[in-house]
């Protein structure tokens, strides 16, 4: 396991000079103005989705401007299915070893990622669920896999005020430092750096000198394990003109903003060079970039009810730029990481890229794959802004409509009223005319359902037009005629059909994302590490030595198996062919079993469901229970229909070879035997007992047997109690 950062500055010497510095910065200003039309349009998108819209004088002011959430319904609909196909599926991933097929080895490695991307990995499932959302609003999201090492410092106190009656002050300092470990221990000192070795000498020199408490500052391990960070798309920079391969790019900017106090940490932390940290960390604010891209971090503000300015900003701007460039002027380019402040053009950081798959950190996940260009995807609100447009048009005049109709317009003849502006209508109020025909209400044609159709014809075709079901199926206020099961069944395939490459682009992402994670643990994680596995006698050791191995890493969610229901219902289908006698004998019926419960309800799973070994412990463990009890009782232990008789047999035939000599429990054993026998369909030693005598009767589900003997001394047959069953 890493001890430290893998990413710290003292792993190699910064060498750059200034005029590469501003070359390189240059080229991510270049492309930041290049693109300031794509992050207006983020804006423009994002007023889409949460329905921000300006005021509207039009056709008079206070008229409706309302916004059907068309956009953000579709965008709910869809983040539930990409946020399942991760993690609602177990295992996560499937494993295929290359080569010499090795299932054993594909099954621990299945069942550690598990592990490690439910529960020892922090925040995994929030930062994907982000990214999902962004995705679906702007048309792509980045993932940012990193091995972050995180440590903060606490004092620990250990009493070891009992030991005065036992050692004296003398004997204390004769004690050696490999005796001292026991409570080095305690305290939480085990690593061999030299944090850990200044605190072992502290506690050493306090127990020497008789003190009743250690106490010692330790740099304790907080976080050591890969992250998954979320990176909005508008803080990653690229070349303007470049492809969809993210590997493929010259370079790749993160533009970050840090708090004063987290960039000082850095550099105490050995992870920014020190002097610079405390430099960039008392540069003025960012101003015109508060916390996020652009004017659309205000708008967020004011949809939140929140204000900020650059005066009381408390985030600074840094760039972590990944580039080439010969770092140790061998005159070949490495893959490089540099860490700079864009106002100052200080370098934070420059060390060669520490990591060893070679790929960049991020994962570029897109909504759709149309042209192979970095900014080409769209998102949700893109793709329905003329249909939302529209529906919002349509809906906004029907009201408006509505209201012209409910509030009564007159026509009045000239000079009939005296001051026609106090005209006002109210109910049980008179008007005084001159003529009955002076004032009469404009009557206008009544609303049709015209407005009701075309916004119903607009919204099945936009969730039509993203892959998701019509929405005419189940609107009951719909008149048309009822679609047939066949149409029904048809309009179903053709949306799964856009779902399902939605979701295998996705999954493709989410691929190169899994590997990154896992081939991080390959490269700085434990080398062994125990699991508990739902349903196994025993606990899963997986070794880092079964990633050395070629594999295929494979996601496993798909469109078949994502919801839950149909999870079951494969599951159920697949426990009726397996109770087939054809199949039967190639089935493991364990495995049918628990894939049955496991999907129906994962945590009821692990307490219903024994491992195969722990039946058949079980299963010899109660016979031998009933053994005692007959040996106990003199007395023949029933047999219920349920037992697993197979599994009691075996038992029982070794107890008779053991018992050999004595001829009274042989006999009961033997009648025991029989019993199960009988119940498996050979009763031939159930009928020689009874033709010598023995009584059998059954109640219920439950066997029972008097011996002769038994029969002289009770003269009738005693119903032993419920606990001896099998």
């Amino acid at each position: 396991m890493v001890e430290q950062n893998p990413e710290a500055v003292t792993a190699v010497a910064a060498a750059i000079s200034d005029e590469q510095v501003n070359k390189v910065v240059g080229a991510v200003n270049d492309a930041l103005s290049h693109r300031s039309s794509w992050e207006s349009k983020c804006e423009t998108w994002y007023k889409k989705r949460y329905g921000i819209r300006n005021k509207k004088e039009f056709p008079w002011p206070g008229s409706s401007n309302i916004n059907l959430p068309l956009t953000d319904k579709v965008i709910r609909h869809q983040k539930p299915v990409f946020v399942n196909a991760v993690f609602g599926m177990n295992p996560v991933v499937s494993i295929e070893p290359l080569g010499d097929a090795d299932p054993e080895r594909a099954n621990r490695v299945e069942a550690f990622y598990d592990w490690l991307l439910r529960y020892r990995m922090g925040r995994s499932r929030e930062a994907q669920i982000h990214n999902i959302d962004c995705f679906l609003t702007y048309g792509m999201s980045f993932m940012k896999c990193i091995w972050e090492h995180h440590t903060e410092r606490s004092t620990r106190v250990l009493d070891i005020s009992a030991l005065d009656g036992q050692i004296s002050k003398v004997a204390r300092e004769e004690v050696t430092d490999e005796e001292l470990v026991q409570f080095a221990a305690q305290l939480g000192i085990v690593g061999n750096g030299p944090e850990d070795a200044a605190a072992f000498k502290s506690m050493a020199q306090q127990f020497r000198a008789g003190k009743a408490k250690l106490e010692v500052s330790v740099q304790a391990t907080k976080y050591n394990a890969p992250r998954w960070v979320f990176v909005d798309p508008r803080d990653i920079v690229v070349p303007w003109d470049s492809l969809d391969d993210i590997d493929e790019l010259p370079w790749i900017a993160h533009r970050m903003f840090l708090k004063p106090e987290t960039i000082l940490e850095r550099g105490v932390g050995g992870v920014y060079d020190r002097a610079v940290s405390e430099q960039v960390a008392s540069e003025a604010r960012s101003r015109g970039r508060i916390k996020d891209s652009s004017r659309i971090n205000s708008i967020k503000e004011s949809r939140e009810g929140m204000y900020q300015t650059a005066d009381n900003s408390s985030f600074i701007e840094v760039h972590e730029i990944y580039f080439h460039h010969d770092i140790n002027g061998d005159g070949i380019a490495e893959k490089c990481v540099m860490t700079i402040s864009p106002q100052s053009r200080e370098v934070l950081r420059l060390i060669e890229y520490p990591y060893e798959h070679g790929m960049w950190p991020f994962t570029r996940f897109v909504h759709e794959m149309n042209e192979p260009r970095w900014y080409s995807p769209r998102g949700i609100p893109e793709m329905l802004n003329d249909i939302q447009t529209e529906i919002n048009a349509q809906h906004n005049a029907k009201l408006d409509r509505m209201t012209i109709q409910n509030s009564l317009t007159f026509l009045v003849r000239e000079g009939s009223i005296r001051n026609p502006a106090n005209l006002k209508f109210r109910p049980g109020s008179y008007i005084p005319v001159r003529r009955m025909d002076d004032v009469k209400p404009l009557t206008m044609q009544a609303l049709d359902y015209s407005f009701d159709n075309e916004e119903r014809t607009l919204k099945a075709y936009a969730e039509e037009y993203v892959g998701i079901t019509d929405f005419g199926l189940s609107n009951v206020n719909q008149r048309v005629e009822r679609r047939t099961a066949t149409e029904v069944s048809e309009i179903s395939r053709v949306s799964d059909m856009v779902a399902n490459l939605d979701l295998q682009v996705f999954q493709e992402s989410m691929r190169r994302l899994h590997r990154q994670t896992i081939f991080l643990w390959a490269q700085y994680g434990d080398m062994s590490v125990m699991i508990n596995v739902g349903g196994q006698p025993d606990p899963l050791v997986f070794d880092r030595f079964d990633l050395y191995k070629d594999f295929d890493l494979v996601p496993t969610g798909n469109m078949n198996n994502i919801s839950s229901r149909s999870r079951v219902d494969k599951a159920y289908a697949d426990m009726q062919v397996a109770s087939n006698p054809v199949f039967s004998q190639y089935i493991n019926h364990y495995e049918v079993l628990r894939d049955y419960f496991e999907n129906s309800d994962f945590r009821s799973a692990r307490r219903m469901l024994r491992g195969p070994g722990l039946f058949e412990e079980d299963a010899a463990q109660r016979q031998v229970s009933e053994i005692q009890l007959m040996q106990t009782m003199k007395m023949v232990a029933p047999v219920d229909q349920a037992n697993p008789h197979q599994l009691h047999i075996p038992v029982l035939q070794q107890a008779i070879e053991a018992n050999a000599d004595d001829p009274e429990l042989t006999l009961l054993l033997m009648g025991h035997m029989a019993l199960h026998m009988a119940a498996m369909g050979d009763p031939s030693i159930l009928q020689q007992l009874q033709q010598q005598g023995a009584e059998v009767k059954t109640e219920g589900s439950r066997t029972y047997m008097m011996m002769p003997e038994q029969g002289q001394e009770q003269g009738e047959a005693v119903e032993p109690a419920g606990n001896i069953v099998a």
